[in-house]
Parts: structure tokens; C-alpha cells; sequence
């Protein structure tokens, strides 16, 4: 088995737009991997809270997307009544469900109502077949968890305490990946963190000769690059300077792709990132949405 590494028409026009946000400025061929239902039952479940004593409530929740699958998430609410704006939150590949929480509740503190997402593909169970196989079913599931942080999306505008014209969306690794192409073909995120953003998948052991020729025709659709050429949204790029698994022509590439308006940073760090770079992350995404400061509780120094 292999495994991947985080670094990971007329008609159909009208239909995109009605489907929880819309898309302009990418060929139909891309855009129509991504329709869904947006009025499908999200089927939420709310498990109960998660924390106690603590002002930014965590609800223990789970939703389905519109093709089969789901997530299972945390919901950070913030006290108070609104409106408040709203980000999702998408971690690498193999990571669980809290690896973005204290991100999330930070941004929550702020004045947002936060989703920390996570799903069978990002936390890498099952794992895809070997060779050309592997490299479709990554595409399809990939493509499927595309709708899965669109559906994130249609959660937090479906709460009456969420200003849906104040959405953020942050990514880190395949994360990153996956809000790369959200961000063109969704307008309803503003603001977009790509953290540790790859720029194509990388497999273990990676593909070569013919068969890296061919997967890489397979993979060409879910390309982030692609869809971050079209990206509307105001774009934070978080850069490793010592990043392990993304040489730095690829993070070049990703860098040029999102274009000049696209705010970079760069880290002196590897590929798991440090503090700073998620304290800067919190900031940005704050100021982008027009939170209110970082409370003393919510603090990493209390």
C-alpha cells in the first residue's frame, strides 16, 4: 500500500451558480466536479459540548456532504449573540480532528463561529490502492472532500448567529490543498489561510517514468495551482523555509499561482511549522473578518 505524504455548459453554468456559492473564471470542466445539492439534508448531529467552564463553547458535531460522505467537527461557538462571522478549519494529512482546535477557538475568542473539520481522507483511513488505482481514488476523494468544506460552509450560513458575508477559511498541508481549490470555485470565503500550501499531491514512494506521466494527467483536475489563478478571496500564503517535503521551486509555484495580491510570509521552520506561524495565522484571519481583539483567556500565555 501507499500512502501520501502532507506536505497532500449553458445548464450546468446556471447550476454551478446556485450551488452554495458559485464559481466564475474556471473552465466547465473543472467546475463541474464540484456541484452538489446545497438544499440536501446536511443531516448535522450535535454530540454534545466537549468543554466546560470555559467562555467559547465546543460542541462535538458531525454532517454529511452531499455525495456519501461527511466529517466529524468541532464547533466553536463565542459567547454572545452575534452576528458573528464564521471560518472553517482543515488540517493536514493523517492529522485528527483537534490538531487545528486551538486555532479554531482562538478565532472563535475573536468573534467568530469556527468548524475544525476532519474526514476519513484527510486522517488517511482507508488507505488508497497502489499505482494508477491509488492516484484516481485520490482524485475522488479529494474532489469529494472539495464539497465536504463546502458543505462547512452551507453549516455556518444555515446559523441564524452567522454573518454569511464574513467567511474564512484556513488550510494547512493537504488542508491547504483542499482550500486551494475551494478557493476557486466557492466566492463565499473572503479570506483564505494556506498554510504549508503544496502544490501538487506527493506520493510515497513516488511515481516514475510512464506511470508518474500518466498519474499526473489523472491528478491535473485537483491541481491547487489551478483554481488558486481564479482565487478571489483575500489569500495569506505561510511558507516553511526548510520545508521537508516541498522543494522550493514547487512553493514558487504556489506562490505565483495565488499572484501579487497574495499577502506571503516566510518561516524559518520545517514543514510542521511553529507557534508563530499560527499566531499569525489567528491575527490575520481576525483582522480579515473584523473580529474583535484576543481575549486574555484565550491566550497561549492565559
Amino acid at each position: 500500500m501507499r500512502t501520501w505524504a502532507p506536505i497532500g455548459l449553458g445548464c450546468l453554468a446556471l447550476l454551478l451558480g446556485a450551488c452554495g456559492g458559485g464559481s466564475s473564471g474556471l473552465p466547465t470542466s473543472l467546475a463541474h466536479l464540484y456541484v452538489y445539492d446545497a438544499k440536501a439534508p446536511l443531516n448535522e448531529v450535535d454530540h454534545g459540548r466537549a468543554n466546560h467552564n470555559f467562555p467559547v463553547r465546543i460542541r462535538d458535531v458531525s454532517f454529511s456532504d452531499s455525495k456519501g460522505g461527511g466529517a466529524e467537527a468541532y464547533l466553536c461557538v463565542p459567547p454572545g449573540k452575534g452576528p458573528f462571522a464564521g471560518a472553517v478549519f482543515v488540517p493536514g494529512s493523517g492529522s485528527g480532528r483537534a490538531d487545528m482546535l486551538f486555532q479554531a477557538v482562538q478565532v472563535a475568542a475573536r468573534g467568530a463561529v469556527t468548524l475544525a473539520i476532519l474526514t476519513p481522507f484527510i486522517h488517511g483511513v482507508p488507505e488508497l490502492p497502489d499505482g494508477l488505482p491509488g492516484a484516481r481514488a485520490y482524485r475522488d476523494q479529494f474532489e469529494e472532500n472539495v464539497v465536504t468544506i463546502r458543505r462547512a460552509f452551507d453549516l455556518l450560513e444555515s446559523r441564524s448567529d452567522v454573518d454569511p458575508d464574513r467567511l474564512g477559511l484556513v488550510g494547512y498541508s493537504l488542508g491547504a490543498s483542499l482550500s486551494s481549490v475551494v478557493s476557486g470555485v466557492d466566492r463565499r470565503p473572503v479570506a483564505i489561510a494556506l498554510i504549508a500550501p503544496p502544490s501538487h499531491a506527493h506520493f510515497i514512494p513516488p511515481f516514475k517514468g510512464e506511470t508518474a506521466t500518466k498519474a499526473a494527467r489523472i491528478l491535473s483536475p485537483v491541481d491547487p495551482k489551478r483554481y488558486l489563478r481564479v482565487a478571489k478571496a483575500h489569500l495569506f500564503l505561510q511558507m516553511a523555509r526548510f520545508d521537508q517535503l516541498l522543494p522550493a521551486n514547487e512553493q514558487e509555484d504556489v506562490i505565483e499561482a495565488a499572484g501579487s495580491g497574495a499577502k506571503v510570509k516566510w518561516y524559518p521552520t520545517g514543514h510542521q511549522m511553529n507557534l508563530q506561524t499560527f499566531t499569525d495565522t489567528v491575527q490575520w484571519v481576525g483582522d480579515e473578518l473584523h473580529l474583535g481583539p484576543l481575549p486574555k483567556y484565550a491566550r497561549s500565555n492565559g
